[in-house]
């Protein structure tokens, strides 16, 4: 079974009374204006929640929705004559709108991904005062209540282009992949949030506006690997693990996995020796510890470890420790953990990945 909880399907249409056809406001400009006026290529009205018309072609929808093929495949009813003395739209004269429950700005998003030529615009701003990547989330989960395929795939592929990961924030990225259920884009965005503080006011927002099995599974992630690095090295201090990850609340079965190593390629090394004064050295090493953890709190991607040629080991700080322990191979061994540590959700630790 998987974890993606199956998306809640709004309503197909908005069950409010249509305005007299007179009434109805034009689209807006910007993006709108494309599908403001009937021409020879549209022969249905679609109308958006806030009473917005767009001219479309009933071939587009087929093709791009198995929802509006089975929808416009069915007998139409008889127009209804019309008023000629009454003042009407000559483009609304003879056609019937068809009532959406989306917004104009998401419809009009939406059209702009199924529409030949157009695509998904890297540039969002253009359709919405409020913030693009709701919008965003929003046209996806219309393209999954109209079996839209192909605008799915364009969203797919939109949310894990380097210029989008590059621009908007992973975290708020990933949400929007988890809560559609791309699974392998989830994933692959849930690396690109290593780089961030999960524990931020901005990203504890995206975190509330997510499914909760998606944030679980990404503190999990992030938790994980600050874990497994603090255990590895406390075993490298005094050859025991700081946390019992046997009892880990989202972690599998014990006996088919393991948390941390339990060997390292040069640990005698690395510990210091048992001699007089040891046990004050044991402050020095909490010191370095509690910066460790702090830093993989902040970002556990672990550049902050390695940057400037590993300048974190060689800090004034552990000028004492460096006395008595090889930082160099402290450093080598860092980056040996961060090589096996896991790198995206849902990830399965197994012995053979040490």
């Amino acid at each position: 079974m998987s974890d993606f909880d199956p998306l809640e399907t709004p309503p197909l249409f908005h069950n409010a009374a249509l305005p007299p056809i007179e009434s109805v406001p034009p689209p807006r400009a910007g993006p709108f204006v494309r599908y403001s006026e009937a021409n020879e290529d549209t022969d249905i009205l679609l109308m958006s929640s806030d009473d917005v018309l767009f001219h479309v072609n009933s071939v587009v929808m087929k093709l791009s929705s198995t929802v509006f093929k089975d929808m416009l495949s069915m007998p139409r009813p008889p127009e209804t004559p019309v008023d000629e003395t009454k003042p009407c739209r000559n483009s609304e004269k003879s056609s019937e709108a068809i009532p959406l429950s989306e917004k104009s700005d998401i419809l009009c998003l939406l059209l702009d991904i199924i529409y030949p030529g157009r695509g998904l615009s890297k540039d969002l701003d253009i359709f919405s005062q409020r913030p693009v990547l709701p919008l965003l989330k929003a046209a996806g989960l219309a393209a999954v209540k109209y079996d839209m395929a192909s605008a799915l795939k364009s969203i797919r592929a939109f949310l894990v282009s380097e210029e989008v990961v590059s621009k908007y924030n992973a975290v708020q990225l990933y949400g929007i992949a988890w809560d559609l259920d791309f699974i392998d884009e989830a994933k692959q965005l849930s690396t690109e949030t290593l780089k961030l503080n999960l524990n931020t006011l901005g990203n504890e927002e995206f975190l509330e506006d997510m499914n909760v099995a998606g944030v679980l599974k990404l503190q999990k992630l992030h938790r994980q690997r600050k874990i497994i690095l603090i255990n590895a090295f406390s075993e490298m201090i005094d050859g025991k693990s700081r946390y019992d990850l046997a009892g880990f609340r989202y972690s599998v079965p014990q006996s088919k996995v393991i948390y941390s190593p339990t060997y390292f390629s040069v640990p005698s090394q690395l510990l210091p020796a048992r001699r007089r004064g040891y046990e004050a050295e044991n402050y020095e090493w909490s010191l370095l510890m509690a910066e460790v953890s702090r830093i993989m709190e902040e970002c556990s991607d672990g550049s902050e470890f390695f940057r400037d040629g590993d300048e974190f080991f060689y800090n004034d700080k552990f000028a004492k420790l460096r006395t008595v322990s090889d930082f160099r191979k402290l450093a080598k061994e860092f980056r040996h953990i961060f090589t096996r540590l896991p790198e995206e959700v849902d990830h399965v630790f197994y012995v053979d990945d040490w």
